[in-house]
């Protein structure tokens, strides 16, 4: 249980399992681009996936291939294709 300290309690440590909600799960969230920092941010769930490719393109996108991601930029700052699974080998410099 949370203190008066500020202590955060997760679902893991207040052991509640009959919680009802949301399940905690793997996300990539692109919070900012570069190139246009008020663009806001999005959220892509991964649980299901088995890839993910990070790119350049001319505008905002994602799209699903079987189980893989791929999610495309406007950013200079990107290369124009990434390595898969690897958004330190997409060229992000932000």
């Amino acid at each position: 249980m949370g203190d008066a300290h500020g202590t955060t309690l997760s679902f893991h440590e207040d052991g509640n399992t009959s919680r009802v909600g949301p399940r905690p799960e793997p996300v990539l969230v692109l919070v900012l681009e570069c190139g246009r920092p008020r663009a806001g941010s999005v959220r892509y769930r991964l649980s299901e996936l088995t890839g993910v490719a990070l790119g350049r393109g001319p505008d905002r996108r994602a799209e699903m291939t079987g189980n893989e991601l791929t999610v495309r930029v406007p950013d200079k700052w990107m290369r124009r294709r990434g390595t898969p699974g690897s958004s330190r080998a997409s060229g992000a410099r932000c």
